[in-house]
């Protein structure tokens, strides 16, 4: 895929650099965004959130203030991308 916005990304496959990625408020607006990039270049990603979202990814669903499902939900991710929020925090 040609990226024309900035610096090319890619997922190092060889030299064991990141490819599963965890995406907390993966089923929101900014998360779904995120999700759709990983894929398209290469990287396995699975998403937190207190809803699954129409992603054909890994999903673990529930809250991010419980340790055990963060916990679950890390296990053998290479990275993180911490996302959620509080939504209507001032509505």
């Amino acid at each position: 895929r040609e990226n024309t916005r900035g610096p090319r990304l890619r997922a190092d496959w060889r030299g064991g650099g990141m490819r599963n990625v965890l995406v907390t408020g993966a089923a929101g607006l900014l998360g779904q965004f995120v999700v759709r990039e990983l894929l398209a270049y290469g990287y396995a990603a699975r998403g937190l959130d207190r809803r699954q979202g129409e992603a054909d990814i890994a999903w673990h669903v529930g809250d991010v203030t419980d340790p055990a499902l963060v916990a679950q939900a890390i296990a053998g991710a290479d990275a993180m991308l911490h996302l959620a929020a509080i939504p209507n925090l001032w509505a």
